[in-house]
């Protein structure tokens, strides 16, 4: 079990949650052939246009980057800022808001022209962003965004309630598989979330739409993860949900992080068949995605993972450089599809 909880502990208990470590500048390279829009209101703001010679300046500030994800999510918009000759600095929150808050004053001194932001704390983090704009600067808010919408000019999303309806559906299509004659009601499924915003709750009430698609499933308990302890209480209800409900048959999580920790919770429980069993989790990382692939010879139970659009990170500097900005909705927010990978896609995924 150690193997995982030293990934996990450090790990996206903050998809949409919290952050962050220091770090350093990374590699700057002239930038060719991009004009974006920054600091207008999002809603008016007209498209890229080509323009030889522009420059672009890309402050990145992240919840932290020694967890898979958020590393995973530096080395990514790192890569692909160097493909579009763009200059950056990344820098990493330590899970203080107060850190990201000087982050935000110093890329302004620093002169950037863009700022790509994953708020710890949305409205914590309101006013720097809106002084950001002030000073000429295009910021985009990536997951989530505060409530003031002078706050940012674009937000990059996937629509949660989508996210968690596509865990619940892979959930009930496999419960109708693998349980053909089972009577209604008689299929146990436990659900493991996050309700700390409206964002997050958006997800996690979404998975009780498992009982709409198959009416097999019910729902037997709803484990509510704070984020004092996030791992630890995920073990500890693993375990008492192993303890009351051993015949237990599916579990959806908030994220992989958490659905990492109950997997290895079920493995461990002795007399446990997995082939019975489907775990389902969000986000896209390699540990999940290598349980996935053990599950179909049984040794895991992790079955699915829902990801956010197939190139998140792309998304998110196209976005930066005003791309979608006729795509907005009223809340100058860009929604990007969720999609599953399972068994049949996830050698692809990895690649």
């Amino acid at each position: 079990m150690k193997k995982f909880l030293v990934t996990l502990l450090i790990m996206c208990m903050v998809a949409t949650l919290i952050a962050c470590n220091d770090s350093s500048e990374n590699k700057n390279a002239e930038a060719v052939g991009t004009q974006s829009t920054l600091g207008q209101d999002s809603s008016e703001a007209t498209e890229v246009t080509d323009a030889d010679g522009a420059e672009h300046f890309f402050g990145i500030s992240l919840p932290l980057t020694n967890s898979e994800y958020y590393k995973g999510v530096q080395d990514n918009l790192t890569a692909i800022c160097d493909e579009y000759g763009i200059k950056f600095s990344v820098a990493s929150a330590d899970e203080d808001i107060s850190k990201q808050v000087s982050q935000m004053e110093n890329f302004i001194t620093m002169g950037v022209d863009t700022i790509i932001v994953y708020p710890i704390d949305k409205e914590g983090l309101s006013d720097a962003m809106k002084k950001a704009r002030k000073a000429g600067i295009r910021v985009l808010s990536a997951t989530m965004a505060p409530e003031d919408l002078e706050a940012y000019d674009i937000s990059v999303d996937a629509d949660q309630g989508v996210v968690g309806d596509a865990g619940a559906k892979f959930l009930a299509d496999w419960v109708e598989e693998n349980y053909p004659d089972a009577e209604d009601g008689s299929i146990e499924v436990c659900v493991f979330g996050v309700w700390l915003d409206e964002n997050t709750g958006k997800r996690c009430d979404a998975f009780a739409n498992v009982e709409q698609y198959s009416s097999k499933v019910k729902i037997v308990d709803t484990y509510e993860i704070g984020m004092t302890d996030a791992i630890g209480d995920t073990q500890k209800y693993a375990e008492l949900m192993m303890q009351k409900h051993p015949e237990v048959k599916g579990v959806i999580s908030y994220t992989d992080t958490l659905g990492l920790i109950v997997n290895e919770v079920m493995m461990s429980t002795s007399g446990l068949d997995a082939s019975q069993v489907c775990n389902v989790t969000i986000d896209k990382t390699t540990a999940v995605m290598e349980q996935i692939q053990l599950a179909e010879t049984n040794e895991s139970t992790i079955r699915a993972t829902v990801a956010s659009g197939e190139d998140f990170n792309r998304t998110l500097v196209d976005a930066a450089l005003g791309q979608f900005n006729k795509h907005l909705d009223a809340e100058k927010k860009y929604y990007i599809d969720a999609y599953v990978i399972d068994a049949g896609n996830v050698e692809e995924a990895m690649q």
